[in-house]
């Protein structure tokens, strides 16, 4: 499961939260998936475990059950001899949404300014790369439209003179077209899906290096 299907998901069973609880949680997962990196989506996802126990979890420490009836978190550390009720005004504790920032790592900044001649290059390199496939996908979806609209017009015209070539090239434009308008949709989505990517990937290397992690308080 991806970051975004897992989100998702989650939102889809925290409907019950309150705007900003709903807020911080999906933003805490959404941050261990951006720490952990694209490449390792699926790993995380299956390393946090089942979004419903998830969502119970935590329902449990807003006080909150699926099914709408309040919940209570004893205190475990109660003095000997004096029980306390549990009550809808106790606070419950928010494990997942207090957190602590770390500074900038500051050897990573500096190490990254001092690499700056070969990933600036580099970087430059995969971004026109990346344009020159989104043209060339562009261009050849043109060419291929206009072949193909092209042997139509002259397939019609040759049939008065040469009704079998006429016939044939009606065919091959009309196969021309028909590949334009299956392949156009896969050609600027997987175009954008790799301009996308590496704008995802660079954020994810610049959130590691610039933002610390988190840790619960």
């Amino acid at each position: 499961m991806k970051r975004q299907e897992f989100i998702d998901a989650l939102r889809a069973r925290l409907n019950r939260l309150p705007a900003e609880e709903l807020e911080d949680a999906l933003d805490y997962y959404n941050e261990i998936f951006l720490d952990a990196g694209e490449d390792k989506e699926e790993e995380t996802a299956e390393s946090l475990g089942s979004i419903d126990d998830i969502a119970r979890q935590i329902y449990a420490e807003n006080g909150i059950e699926p099914d709408g009836r309040p919940t209570f978190i004893l205190d475990e550390r109660h003095d000997e001899g004096n029980s306390q009720e549990p009550s809808p005004e106790m606070p419950v504790q928010r494990s997942y949404s207090v957190r602590q920032q770390q500074p900038i790592n500051t050897s990573k900044v500096i190490l990254m300014i001092a690499l700056f001649p070969l990933w600036l290059p580099l970087l430059i390199v995969c971004f026109v790369l990346t344009l020159v496939f989104f043209i060339l996908g562009f261009v050849l979806e043109i060419v291929l439209v206009a072949a193909g609209t092209a042997m139509i017009i002259g397939g019609i015209v040759t049939c008065f003179k040469i009704p079998p070539a006429g016939l044939m090239s009606i065919g091959i434009g009309l196969f021309m077209v028909g590949l334009f308008i299956l392949s156009v949709k896969a050609v600027f989505k997987g175009s954008f899906n790799v301009f996308a990517g590496l704008i995802n990937k660079l954020v994810g290397v610049a959130h590691n290096i610039f933002v610390g992690g988190e840790t619960n308080v």
